[in-house]
C-alpha cells in the first residue's frame, strides 16, 4: 500500500513484493529442475483455461486472475500473495480463500488434474495482529487452505534436482 495513497492495481509496494516472490525466478536460484513446471501469472491462468474450452467468465461470472498458478505433479497450486503494512482491504480478500478454492477445485477438473490448492503468501506486519491471527488465518487452515509468510516454502512443493 502507498502511504496516504490507493491500492488496487495501484499499489507499488505490494508489485515490488510480488516481483521479489516470484516462484520461477526462485526455483532457478534454488537449481530446482523447472522443465516439468507449468507456470500462468495473472491473465495467463484464464488462457490456459479457454486454450482447454473453459470461459471462465462464461463459467463464473468473471475471470480469476491468480498471482501465480504451477502445474506440477498433475496437480494445480494457486498462490495468492498479499502484501499489506497497515490496516486495510486485504482481511476482506484473504476472507474469500474457500471460495477460490471451489473455483480452482473446478478448474483443475475441467484440466484433468487431480486436485487444485489454494494458498496464501502473506508479509507485512499488519498481518501479525489477533485480527488475522486469531480468526481468519485459523478459519483459512481449517478449510484447508494453506496460509505461509514471507516466503513460499519450496521445498515443501519442489525437490532440489542437484
Amino acid at each position: 500500500m502507498i502511504t496516504g495513497g490507493i491500492g488496487g492495481a495501484n499499489t507499488q509496494t505490494g508489485t515490488l513484493f510480488e516481483m521479489n516472490t516470484d516462484l520461477k525466478t526462485n526455483l532457478k536460484k534454488a537449481n530446482i529442475d523447472i522443465k516439468d513446471v507449468i507456470f500462468c501469472k495473472q491473465h495467463d491462468f484464464p488462457a490456459l483455461m479457454k486454450k482447454h474450452g473453459f470461459d471462465m467468465k462464461k463459467e463464473f461470472g468473471k475471470k480469476f486472475l491468480p498471482d501465480e498458478a504451477f502445474i506440477y505433479n498433475n496437480h494445480l497450486f494457486v498462490i495468492e500473495k498479499k502484501y499489506q503494512c497497515v490496516d486495510g482491504s486485504v482481511d476482506e480478500k484473504i476472507q474469500t480463500g474457500p471460495y477460490k478454492k471451489l473455483i480452482y477445485d473446478t478448474c483443475a477438473d475441467v484440466l484433468g488434474l487431480n486436485g487444485a490448492t489454494y494458498m496464501y503468501l502473506l508479509v507485512g506486519k499488519a498481518f501479525n495482529i489477533p485480527k488475522y491471527t486469531k480468526h481468519q488465518i485459523p478459519y483459512l487452515k481449517k478449510n484447508g487452505i494453506p496460509v505461509y509468510f514471507d516466503n513460499f516454502p519450496i521445498n515443501e512443493y519442489f525437490y532440489n534436482a542437484t
